[in-house]
């Protein structure tokens, strides 16, 4: 008896290893990735900045947003 159970959960162990992820959820998850990378590099830029900075192609200007926080920064 105690070998059956031990032989039954090492299989339902096996089960618990497999991980399915819908592909619209795996095209979300990816999505978000790339932001939370974009957000990361100002994040550490902010670190290094002072004085006034001139973000150079920033797009919709999220990345300006983030240096302007170090209040190192006198201009953004």
């Amino acid at each position: 008896m105690a070998g059956e159970n031990q032989d039954s959960r090492s299989a339902n162990d096996k089960a618990d290893e497999r991980l399915f992820i819908p592909r619209d959820q795996v095209e979300t998850l990816e999505k978000d990735i790339l932001l939370r990378r974009h957000v990361e590099r100002y994040a550490v830029a902010r670190q290094f900045v002072y004085g006034t900075v001139v973000d150079l192609a920033c797009g919709c200007g999220y990345g300006t947003h983030i240096l302007a926080k170090n209040p190192d920064v006198n201009a953004a």
